[in-house]
């Protein structure tokens, strides 16, 4: 199933890349998005990202053991 998750992944990322598809696969990635939250941090950075809903999910299966 990882390996499924991180080829649909990779997927997506090539139909972002390509003018022509760029639209729907935003629009898919908005459907698979709940929430954004953006925390201040004392990092270097100093900014934290959450990724909430299924798009979480999915990246952390396909990234597993990379």
């Amino acid at each position: 199933m990882a390996q499924r998750y991180h080829e649909e992944v990779s997927s997506l990322i090539e139909a972002l890349n390509n003018e022509e598809h760029r639209e729907e696969a935003a629009e898919l990635i908005r459907t698979l998005v709940d929430k954004i939250v953006l925390t201040p941090t004392e990092a270097k950075d100093g900014l934290s990202v959450d990724l909430i809903g299924n798009l979480a999910g999915i990246l952390s299966i396909a990234t597993k053991g990379d």
